[in-house]
């Protein structure tokens, strides 16, 4: 897809790069109700391309122009992978996938290669009561068999799913405690961490002369927790 990305980009920073943003901005207005689509769009860039005396052969090419809508999907797929990587709470049993054809999939199979290794771990922490116990790894063999056990907390299991279940495992299945903790920091660890970088960034501004190290530790801690302030409540005191 070279050829594509590199007219593409091209026409983008020409466009950007000259101060002609706002006249192109001002062509889409006035015709934006009339088209939709891309190859509407590609006849617009077309036409301010000309206006300008900008060369446009590649748009006219047949083949250039069957890439340039699978690319356009293709980014977006991506894309849409990319922010779910990035959600909160965004666990790696939920995102997993089964591959099974062409070149673009054998990549990202190679590229998601760790996921196999850890297919039995994903399996246990999705349902500890169904998994077989033989298989665990012998640190959890014993917590894993007590909890099984417990018909109390596998109502809670059946309850409240995954991942809220391990927040109710009793102090002697710290084992199992510890390996829920490593499934679910899988992702989850790098996103909190920009976003509490984000807020910290946000909150400690010039204009907060008063804010001490101690007063931002309290935002940065009620934040990562969800605390939504009542103000109904708050202002009736």
């Amino acid at each position: 897809m070279e050829h594509v990305l590199k007219y593409v980009k091209k026409v983008v920073n020409f466009i950007r790069s000259r101060g002609l943003n706002h006249q192109f901005s001002g062509l889409l207005k006035n015709v934006g109700s009339e088209f939709e689509g891309l190859p509407y769009m590609q006849k617009l860039i077309r036409l301010f391309l000309e206006m300008k005396g900008e060369s446009v052969n590649d748009l006219y090419v047949y083949n250039w122009l069957l890439y340039l809508p699978f690319m356009v999907d293709m980014t977006g797929y991506l894309n849409d992978l990319n922010l779910k990587l990035q959600r909160k709470d965004q666990l790696v049993i939920s995102i997993r996938c089964t591959f099974n054809v062409n070149d673009l999939i054998n990549e990202f199979k190679s590229r998601f290669e760790d996921f196999k290794a850890s297919e039995n771990d994903f399996s246990l922490f999705s349902d500890p009561f169904s998994f077989v116990v033989q298989k665990a790894d012998g640190n959890v063999q014993m917590a894993l068999i007590d909890i099984q056990c417990d018909t109390v907390l596998k109502y809670k299991f059946n309850e409240v799913g995954i991942p809220k279940f391990y927040s109710y495992l009793p102090s002697h299945c710290s084992e199992m405690c510890q390996f829920a903790t490593r499934i679910l920091a899988v992702f989850g660890s790098t996103y909190r961490c920009e976003q509490l970088f984000s807020l910290m960034k946000a909150n400690k501004t010039s204009h907060r002369s008063r804010l001490t190290t101690q007063h931002l530790s309290s935002i940065l801690k009620i934040a990562s927790q969800n605390v939504v302030a009542d103000i109904e409540t708050l202002i009736s005191i």
